[in-house]
């Protein structure tokens, strides 16, 4: 069975916008394109890691991408065999900013560029909200 034409359409979009990398070693993300903000997973080493764009909150000594399960990480050099539109890249230095990039806009509903949530609120009367201020 073939897939559906705008399936093969959007998965060719999706690819051609994704700067595509394998860990080098474990890389964290967060909610936010801020390492204060909640942890919500790791590229293990080894893995391969879809980053979208640069956020536009990064300056030359503190850059950090978007990532294609929207979240963020810090921009980072232990990466190998990053591709981009069949072209390989030393690092994740290579994407431009999220406001500038309209393919990742357009294929993302311009996902990266609303609004994230820094930390979570642990909705009251749960076991976990006495150990926080909510």
């Amino acid at each position: 069975m073939k897939p559906p034409i705008a399936l093969v359409v959007l998965a060719a979009g999706f690819a051609s916008a994704s700067l595509n990398c394998t860990a080098l070693e474990d890389i964290s993300y967060y909610s936010c394109a801020d390492s204060t903000c909640d942890l919500m997973g790791t590229y293990k080493t080894g893995s391969l890691a879809q980053f979208g764009c640069a956020s536009d909150n990064s300056t030359a000594t503190d850059r950090w991408l978007w990532n294609y399960n929207g979240y963020y990480t810090k921009s980072t050099t232990q990466v190998e065999n990053c591709t981009l539109n069949g072209r390989e890249y030393p690092s994740t230095d290579v994407l431009p900013l999220c406001s500038k990039d309209t393919i990742v806009l357009n294929i993302t509903d311009n996902a990266p560029l609303k609004p994230c949530v820094c930390h979570a609120a642990v909705p009251s009367g749960t076991p976990l909200a006495s150990m926080f201020r909510v």
